[in-house]
């Protein structure tokens, strides 16, 4: 324990953080929504033999439909709507993920290289501690030229660190030997509770291989048929400074320190789609995410530039021009009991770029297509589905102003449509892809004046603006509000 504290500590010197991220306040939120039932099915059914005609939407919308002081929501959004003329409902099914796909998928990324299992986690060997050693007299040797006043007022305590780090040695092994493995999906080495979305039959396959780098190359692969957690997961971030933070800037614009342009990683992006032979996907949305670690990553022997940035690029499901929306939903899952969260997330997959090329690959819960439950579909006149929104979003925040919240207000930018996934009341094993309209912007709570916090801004308020964050997705043929982590 006082190695691994002292590890810590010692990281907190070496790297700094680019950007700093908290979470924002938490409100009570209640969740507005309408479960999939054999009702709508029968609306669908009964305009399956819709003519097809074009829908139509404006350009932009601007509004400010309600009145309280307290609670506001701005529209000053782009509609973005597909040129389609039909609007099919489509039946859905996870797909399993077998032996020979998932050997596939290994070749593309390992070739020919020796595999080796995970190391365990939180394993410390003396060698790591040398190491540590060497990377901090580094530090301080480049501070000590760079900075010679900084210098003086943190490395007072250099030679007791380094004296703790050697004396926690004793207790360690002197080094870790990869262990060889082969590619069989088994069960993890995790415990596995009743009330979890984790069920019995979870299998993965957790490798390694070494390129050179700091770190492994790492491939994870998820089967769990009971609940369709399955995935498909490839990093291979070089060094530890390198691993992405957990939050992406959606301003392509945004200095990077990247010589790739957007474009070509777009290009290295659909390559790789293509040489997996995955077929039927189409970029939603894109944006930059930083890295964990300051642009100089200390090593033994130097200091070692890395870019600051990945592109990260999100591919989503296309059905006759209509986008399956990729969306951070305003509800974590995390606020959802288990018993009632819905463990098969959207799908869709995650490509990160860097000038070395793809270092991360991510495909969720990967789908098979059913087929249709109607080649067409209704919809909601576009005034309609805005007065569902004001009303849903009226509801939901009922009850979100307390002595700790005292206004709350949202501006949307863009309302954009696609395709939600909603559950099937009489088929557990299927889902539908229903069109429906998302609407994406920012939410700012204006805290009490006894409640602060040091990441509130000027009006002493949360600002949530998180990338592509959906505050309300309605169901464009019958109105409803569709939670996304629940699933209907």
């Amino acid at each position: 324990m006082k190695t691994a504290k002292l590890f810590s500590l010692i990281s907190l010197l070496i790297i700094v953080c680019l950007f700093f991220y908290s979470c924002q306040e938490t409100p009570q939120k209640q969740a507005v929504i309408k479960k999939g039932d054999n009702e709508l099915e029968s609306t669908i059914e009964e305009s399956i033999n819709a003519p097809g005609q074009k829908y139509e939407a404006p350009l932009e919308w601007n509004e400010t439909p309600t009145k309280d002081d307290d609670f506001i929501i701005n529209i000053n959004a782009k509609v973005t709507m597909p040129d389609v003329l039909k609007f099919p409902v489509i039946i859905i099914s996870p797909q399993d993920i077998n032996q020979e796909q998932a050997n596939q998928f290994i070749k593309y990324f390992f070739k020919e290289s020796s595999i080796y299992k995970q190391r365990p986690e939180g394993l410390v060997t003396q060698e790591d501690v040398l190491q540590q050693i060497q990377v901090l007299l580094k530090f301080f040797e480049d501070m000590k030229e760079k900075d010679p006043v900084e210098y003086e007022k943190v490395a007072k305590n250099l030679d007791q660190d380094i004296a703790n780090l050697k004396s926690s040695m004793k207790d360690l092994p002197p080094s870790y030997e990869p262990e060889p493995t082969d590619t069989s999906f088994s069960s993890p080495n995790i415990s596995v509770s009743t009330e979890s979305n984790i069920s019995n039959d979870l299998k993965v396959i957790d490798i390694n291989a070494y390129f050179g780098d700091e770190i492994p190359a790492s491939i994870y692969i998820v089967k769990n048929n009971t609940n369709k957690m399955n995935s498909y997961n490839y990093s291979s971030f070089k060094t530890r400074a390198g691993i992405p933070c957990l939050y992406n800037i959606s301003d392509l614009s945004h200095p990077i320190g990247l010589t790739i342009t957007y474009e070509q990683a777009e290009e290295n992006a659909y390559k790789l789609l293509e040489d997996l032979g995955i077929q039927g996907m189409k970029l939603n949305a894109a944006a930059f995410t930083p890295t964990t670690g300051d642009t100089t990553v200390y090593t033994t022997k130097s200091a070692v530039e890395i870019n600051p940035y990945y592109f990260t690029l999100y591919f989503t499901r296309t059905f006759d021009g209509i986008e399956w929306t990729y969306t951070n939903p305003y509800y974590n899952q995390s606020e959802v009991s288990p018993q009632y969260a819905e463990p098969w997330k959207d799908e869709f997959i995650q490509v990160m770029v860097d000038d070395s090329d793809v270092v991360s690959f991510q495909w969720i819960s990967p789908i098979n297509i059913v087929g249709n439950l109607s080649d067409n579909s209704t919809l909601l006149p576009f005034n309609d589905i805005m007065q569902e929104f004001i009303q849903h979003m009226q509801t939901s925040n009922a009850y979100a102003l307390n002595d700790r919240i005292i206004k709350r207000e949202f501006t949307i930018n863009e309302i954009r449509f696609g395709y939600a996934k909603i559950a099937r009341q009489d088929n557990p094993n299927q889902y539908l892809l229903v069109p429906a309209w998302d609407f994406f912007g920012t939410c700012k709570d204006t805290m009490a004046a006894n409640i602060s916090d040091p990441n509130y801004d000027k009006d002493n308020a949360s600002i949530e603006n998180n990338f592509r964050q959906s505050f309300m997705t309605i169901n464009a043929i019958d109105g409803s509000a569709i939670n996304r982590n629940l699933g209907y």
